[in-house]
């Protein structure tokens, strides 16, 4: 995959695996429902995924029988649910078949917005071919579909998922919560990062690598505030704890997990979906040493290979050696990159 194909799936992933966490959040709590603008989105997203014309049928009629989405033209139906058991598929198909949908439709997908589980769904061959092999999809399936799209529709979906995160995040998040105030800091770039770069041992005669390295951190920059609130203290938690292990191939933090939940209060589960948001957009893994202390490891690689997570410590600690914690904070929760600016 081409660099800049490369770079907008990389983001595409983030996003929908922010997605899949805030959904996965909410079944947990019981709330199973979703939301019209979810079926909006959902609907617009396979679309462009797909090239299909699906529209809303509850918004045809109000509570529409065992589907969500159809396109009738290409015969397609789409039932989209935030619940993976088999259980929900076995009804959406017999709710289908009840209510004589076939008629209408050749073929029947249910769209899993959290993600498939491991064991097999039934597939049926009786009044209605339901192949769950290939009818039962979740978000890694479309990300599979959208990975192989051409630079030119990648840009399309991109730019179409990009715009919706935010509305998105708003609508599902408690409006107490962390995530709700996610809006409400914009973000700024600095004029330079002159102060960042020479911290980090930038030479000063080098200016294509310092503009690329600040390339770079506008990226990351950009990544990261789409990212919620609630992972971005993760993920400030990982970098504070984090050290660089003797027998690590690079200079990347990696943190001792149990530190990391006493410090955030959260058990394995809570941990795992933290783990899981990171993990997917590739600034993640899960790793040991060679006495087999298990570590989380977090990576974020500049285009010359350096670790941006480990530069910002770096910077951190030899710009601000009093106030380490607070100025991480700053730059990873606040996405704040002020201070990395020289007059």
């Amino acid at each position: 995959m081409p660099l800049e194909s490369g770079q907008l799936f990389k983001e595409v992933i983030m996003y929908l695996s922010v997605l899949r966490y805030l959904i996965k959040s909410r079944t947990k709590l019981g709330r199973l429902d979703l939301n019209k603008e979810t079926e909006v989105f959902c609907r617009d997203l396979l679309n462009l995924v797909y090239n299909w014309d699906l529209s809303d049928l509850n918004r045809e009629k109000a509570n529409y029988p065992a589907i969500d989405l159809g396109d009738r033209n290409s015969r397609i139906a789409v039932q989209i649910t935030a619940t993976s058991g088999t259980t929900k598929v076995k009804q959406t198909y017999e709710g289908f078949l009840k209510h004589n949908l076939q008629k209408d439709y050749d073929q029947l997908f249910v769209l899993i917005l959290t993600e498939k589980e491991q064991r097999k769904y039934p597939s049926y061959n009786t009044v209605f071919t339901f192949d769950a092999s290939k009818h039962v999809i979740d978000l890694d399936d479309l990300l599979s579909a959208i990975e192989s799209m051409t630079l030119s529709d990648l840009e399309v979906v991109h730019a179409y998922i990009a715009s919706e995160m935010q509305p998105l995040i708003q609508l599902f998040a408690d409006k107490k919560s962390l995530l709700a105030s996610r809006e409400k800091i914009s973000i700024k770039f600095p004029k330079n990062c002159a102060r960042f770069l020479k911290a980090n041992g930038f030479p000063e005669d080098d200016p294509e690598a310092a503009e690329a390295s600040t390339e770079s951190l506008r990226k990351f920059q950009k990544e990261l505030a789409a990212i919620p609130k609630v992972s971005r203290e993760f993920l400030y938690v990982v970098a504070l704890r984090g050290k660089v292990v003797p027998d690590a191939a690079q200079d990347r933090l990696s943190a001792v997990p149990q530190e990391v939940m006493n410090d955030l209060r959260l058990g394995w589960n809570e941990l795992r979906d933290q783990y899981s948001v990171f993990d997917s957009n590739g600034w993640m893994d899960y790793r040991e040493d060679s006495s087999n202390q298990h570590y989380l490891s977090i990576f974020y690689d500049d285009q010359d290979g350096t670790d941006i997570p480990y530069q910002i410590k770096v910077f951190a600690e030899q710009e601000f050696k009093d106030d380490v914690d607070e100025q991480l904070r700053k730059i990873i929760v606040e996405y704040d990159f002020s201070e990395f600016e020289s007059d």
